[in-house]
């Protein structure tokens, strides 16, 4: 009896100390992270995608730049840096207001003489550098008449644009006016009650031509009806003639006309 009851507490005893040590292992990983393998250590340090690298540019005003894809990595990279400055589209010289028409020269918004766009200005021969006070506008009055010159343009003595505006004011040549004439859109337009030329350039800025005609034997002739603007260049060959800018009824062109003519003068610059 007694060897009974020292098997029952012996084996009492070793159940209690099992559950004992099962108990306290089940709290030694309480709180103790999960061993991960060296592949999900591995996987979890890496981002899911890399980060591009930003691109380098400089901090200038209204910078573009342009970037491409390397064709074997994939990243972007800077290809080249355009740097655009706005650039003005309308200006004065020396007082006087220029437009920028999308052309080679910039153009007057004003005839010499004149106040407004709409305005006529003073009436000149071709190579005079003021009005003819009697308005006679002819061969005697005219100081280019028969005289071998060639493209004023820029020249003091014969240039009106020059000598009366000054700074980098002068004529246009033959070659403006025809760049002006076949790159320009031309619409008959009424501008402060005068009719007249709207000549709109291709970025869409515009000048008005008023067609004041032209002065000869004193008198005025077409007012109103063609525009008569002259141009640096003399006529081929021909000593009595310059070429001009003309529109109304008889269409736009550039060609020869009589140097003795009193005619408008719109200046450009550079």
């Amino acid at each position: 009896m007694a060897i009974k009851k020292k098997i029952l507490i012996f084996a009492c005893l070793s159940f209690l100390s099992m559950n004992i040590g099962m108990d306290m292992m089940a709290q030694s990983t309480i709180g103790k992270p999960t061993k991960k393998t060296k592949t999900e250590t591995t996987q979890a340090a890496k981002p899911a995608t890399k980060p591009t690298k930003p691109v380098a540019t400089k901090r200038v005003s209204s910078p573009v730049v342009t970037t491409v894809k390397d064709s074997v990595t994939g990243k972007p990279k800077v290809q080249e840096e355009v740097f655009i400055m706005p650039v003005p589209t309308t200006g004065y010289l020396r007082g006087y207001e220029w437009v920028e028409l999308g052309l080679t020269v910039k153009w007057a918004t004003c005839n010499v003489g004149a106040q407004r766009p709409s305005d006529y200005g003073w009436y000149l021969a071709w190579g005079a550098t003021a009005e003819d006070p009697d308005k006679k506008y002819n061969e005697v009055t005219c100081k280019t008449w028969k005289k071998k010159l060639g493209d004023i343009s820029g020249d003091t003595i014969y240039d009106a644009a020059r000598a009366i505006w000054g700074s980098t004011w002068r004529l246009p040549t033959r070659a403006e006016c025809e760049e002006l004439m076949t790159q320009c859109k031309w619409e008959w337009t009424t501008v402060d009650g005068q009719q007249g030329m709207k000549v709109t350039g291709p970025n869409g800025n515009s000048i008005f031509l008023p067609p004041g005609g032209f002065g000869f034997m004193g008198k005025f002739q077409y007012d109103n009806v063609n525009g008569y603007y002259w141009t640096s260049t003399p006529a081929d060959g021909d000593t009595r003639g310059a070429y001009n800018l003309s529109f109304g009824f008889a269409g736009l062109n550039v060609d020869p006309k009589i140097r003795e003519f009193g005619q408008l003068v719109r200046p450009v610059t550079n």
